[in-house]
């Protein structure tokens, strides 16, 4: 979200696979459990957006994420990528578009 705001976005849509996750951040509630601290911290940074929605997608419809993740642990320093990323990553991207596309 930090990034989305240093970008100066306004309207933005983030997707994740976490179901129960994406509806808290929704509906701004969170109970009592590993994911309450996180939500807290998110719900801190969502007014700074005009508007924002938490959408569930599944892991296998999101393989772009997922690699991303896995790379980032590999990572030591903070990197953003505006136009374009890792050869690995948008191959995943390109095949994330496609399926959008035709859908």
């Amino acid at each position: 979200m930090r990034v989305a705001r240093n970008l100066g976005l306004v309207h933005v849509i983030f997707e994740m696979d976490l179901a129960e996750i994406a509806c808290a951040l929704n509906r701004n509630t969170y109970k009592l459990d590993y994911s309450s601290t996180f939500i807290k911290d998110y719900h801190g940074l969502i007014d700074e957006f005009s508007s924002v929605k938490f959408m569930h997608i599944k892991r296998s419809c999101n393989k772009v994420v997922h690699e991303l993740t896995k790379l980032v642990l590999d990572v030591e320093r903070t990197k953003v990528w505006v136009d374009g990323g890792p050869h690995e990553i948008m191959a995943f991207a390109m095949t994330d578009r496609d399926f959008v596309t035709l859908h």
